[in-house]
């Protein structure tokens, strides 16, 4: 069976199912939201993680620390800006490691953002089973 042969196939299965075949790369305003807020997640991972900085460095930490660490997360930023435009890709920073060093650095870089945003999950899981420890502890 050829190639074209399978895709009509396929896209004659989704015509019964009620779908077409298509890959829409166009994000509305409220999904580009949504996805930076479950993911990336920073006002939740700031209010989970304040007392960190405080406790262990102290207002300097908190008023020295954060707004430096946001200028260098806003030239990352800026930085994968360009990769997309240049790169505009479904396969994420992982595709762009392999495409602008090599194999190994994309699959380091998989691994390592999986590992991110596993240890984000962790955190906020944290900061709400506290938050909702607390909030119980009131009604008892």
């Amino acid at each position: 069976m050829s190639d074209q042969t399978q895709l009509d196939a396929d896209e004659k299965r989704l015509a019964e199912v009620g779908y077409k075949q298509e890959l829409n790369r166009t994000w509305s305003g409220f999904s580009n939201f949504a996805i930076s807020f479950s993911i990336i997640s920073i006002l939740a991972g700031c209010f989970t993680t304040f007392y960190f900085g405080w406790n262990n460095g102290g207002p300097i930490a908190i008023s020295l620390g954060w707004p430096l660490i946001s200028a260098f997360i806003l030239i990352i930023g800026f930085c994968l800006s360009e990769l997309v435009s240049a790169y505009p890709t479904s396969g994420g920073i992982y595709w762009w490691a392999s495409k602008l060093g090599s194999t190994k650095a994309g699959y380091y870089t998989g691994w390592l953002n999986l590992a991110g945003l596993v240890a984000i999950v962790a955190s906020v899981a944290y900061g709400a089973a506290t938050f909702l420890d607390y909030s119980l502890s009131r009604f008892s």
